[in-house]
């Protein structure tokens, strides 16, 4: 039967064409859609982004919804696949709705990571023994058998020193220095977050 009301009549007849009739309704009612959409999420993902860099441009594939009315609508997306995110993890949520307002969800992650696969941790000397009133040189290492260099990491911003007592570190044709007042001290150095490095290092510093 469709939708709606429908009379149904039976009719009955004697041998003398005597008659009667048996009259009744039959009435279809749609039922209530409850049902969500059906949503297929894909997985979290985990991309790199280059040394140095705080973000990177991340695709991934829609996922896919399906309705048993055969309708599906895609209400809203907190982010596009092409979009740029941050270093750290971020919640993806897709919001899907069919014609009876029902709603399904996906909800997935994406972790940016930094790649540190290429650098080593900076390393410094042991001991440097300097002079009072003169520039003490040493060199930092990259962490893959090189020294920093002002021509690839633009010391001294890309090196953090800490530790100096209110002296000065500068740098001068691949080296850097220390000057001032008479002392033993630990240095320790650090690679700013942009500088293509990792690590922090220590060393003793004596100024006699």
């Amino acid at each position: 039967f469709p939708l709606g009301t429908t009379p149904v009549v039976y009719t009955y007849m004697d041998p003398s064409a005597n008659t009667a009739t048996c009259t009744f309704n039959v009435t279809v009612t749609a039922s209530a859609d409850t049902t969500p959409p059906v949503v297929i999420c894909p997985g979290d993902i985990t991309v790199t982004a280059a040394a140095g860099a705080t973000s990177a441009i991340v695709t991934w594939s829609e996922p896919t919804a399906t309705d048993d009315s055969g309708t599906v609508n895609l209400d809203s997306q907190t982010y596009h696949s092409g979009d740029t995110l941050p270093l750290g993890t971020t919640g993806i949520r897709y919001i899907y709705s069919d014609l009876a307002g029902n709603r399904g969800s996906c909800n997935f992650f994406i972790t940016v990571e930094e790649d540190t696969s290429s650098v080593g941790g900076i390393t410094c000397p042991d001991t440097v023994i300097g002079q009072e009133g003169v520039s003490n040189y040493f060199t930092i290492g990259d962490g893959s058998g090189s020294n920093v260099t002002g021509d690839t990491y633009n010391p001294p911003t890309k090196i953090l020193f800490t530790g100096l007592g209110g002296r000065s570190a500068t740098f001068f044709f691949g080296s850097y220095a220390i000057s001032g007042d008479v002392g033993i001290f630990t240095v320790t150095v650090t690679a700013a977050a942009d500088s293509g490095l990792t690590g922090t290092c220590t060393f003793t510093m004596d100024i006699r």
